[in-house]
């Protein structure tokens, strides 16, 4: 109890995304500093995301489509907001995820041999990137 108010504030759940870490620790292993290693993770987590969509895309489509879902994939005004504004690491970097879990449902529809095991690891990898991101996708 918090002062009186009925309220109990030891409870609270505080989530702190550890893979935004994972990566960031060793980027600061070769020499940068804090803020460069957050830039550096937002450019890697932006540039593979848009890999891997075009990638996922690309077994889809014809090439020219491909490349214009990847592009609309990085130019999307709330990934952008995400970067630009907000400044959230951890949900940039869940959109590494997407096409990932796309390809994955694909494996498990075709039977794929170890299609459980590679979802369940895309999938964890998503929820200890961001957690309302893999809430989301679950749905999906």
């Amino acid at each position: 109890n918090y002062r009186g108010s009925g309220i109990n504030y030891d409870c609270f759940f505080n989530f702190n995304y550890p893979l935004v870490y994972y990566l960031g620790a060793p980027l600061m292993a070769v020499g940068l500093n804090a803020a460069d290693a957050v830039k550096g993770e937002f450019i890697l987590t932006y540039l593979l995301s848009g890999a891997l969509m075009f990638f996922y895309l690309r077994r889809k489509v014809g090439l020219p489509f491909a490349v214009l879902g990847a592009v609309l994939y990085l130019y999307a005004p709330y990934r952008l907001l995400n970067i630009y504004v907000r400044g959230s690491v951890a949900e940039a970097m869940a959109f590494i995820f997407p096409p990932l879990l796309l390809w994955c449902a694909e494996l498990l529809a075709e039977n794929k041999k170890r299609s459980m095991l590679v979802t369940a690891t895309v999938f964890g990898f998503l929820g200890i990137s961001h957690n309302i991101s893999a809430l989301l996708l679950t749905g999906f």
